[in-house]
């Protein structure tokens, strides 16, 4: 075969297979979707609730003076700055307070967040 036309075949194999990526990565889990549902913390009895309305609802084990840690939900605000970042805000006593959480990794059963403060935690999809 003469090396114009084997160049040519070469050529038309590598765009063949950047379109088939390109395509592969379009059809990826979209982490706004995915991030919908109750997830647990897998250290902990700690549950976050991701709404499609953008509400979070993260119920925590807070140390009780007496008896039992108390399980306290806080209604809370989520965005997606990027497919990488997630700004969880408060409002309470008319202001609003607001961190940036990185997505680490995200599938169907796993999340992983980091904080560059609190560090790391991951969770598994209860439903």
């Amino acid at each position: 075969m003469p090396p114009m036309r084997r160049h040519g075949r070469v050529c038309a194999g590598l765009a063949a297979l950047a379109a088939a990526l390109l395509l592969l990565a379009s059809c990826g889990a979209n982490p706004r979707e995915t991030i919908l549902g109750v997830w647990r913390d897998e250290r902990s009895a700690d549950t976050l609730v991701f709404l499609n309305d953008g509400t979070l609802i993260a119920t925590t084990s807070r140390p009780s003076l007496v008896g039992p840690p108390l399980r306290t939900p806080m209604v809370l605000r989520y965005a997606f700055l990027d497919d990488r970042h997630l700004k969880v805000s408060a409002r309470g006593f008319g202001v609003e307070t607001a961190q940036v959480w990185e997505v680490v990794s995200i599938t169907r059963d796993r999340l992983e967040l980091k904080h560059r403060t609190t560090g790391r935690a991951t969770f598994k999809k209860v439903r």
